[in-house]
């Protein structure tokens, strides 16, 4: 009964552990993910500015 009950709290000590860093990789992977997202969308604000001026200087250019 004693080696039993001693397994059991190894194993859950090992799942524990295994919870906790699955958990800080899941963290870090979203963080990563939320990161991406706002650096595509600044990228993305970035290149629709750029294109909106370049447009606005062909129209001055024009006239």
């Amino acid at each position: 009964m004693q080696k039993n009950h001693s397994t059991n709290v190894i194993l859950l000590l090992i799942t524990k552990k295994d919870y906790f860093s699955g958990g800080i990789k899941k963290y870090f992977y979203l963080t990563k993910l939320a990161l991406l997202k706002l650096f595509g969308v600044i990228l993305w604000l970035g290149i629709s500015k750029l294109a909106v001026s370049v447009k606005k200087q062909k129209i001055q250019k024009r006239n």
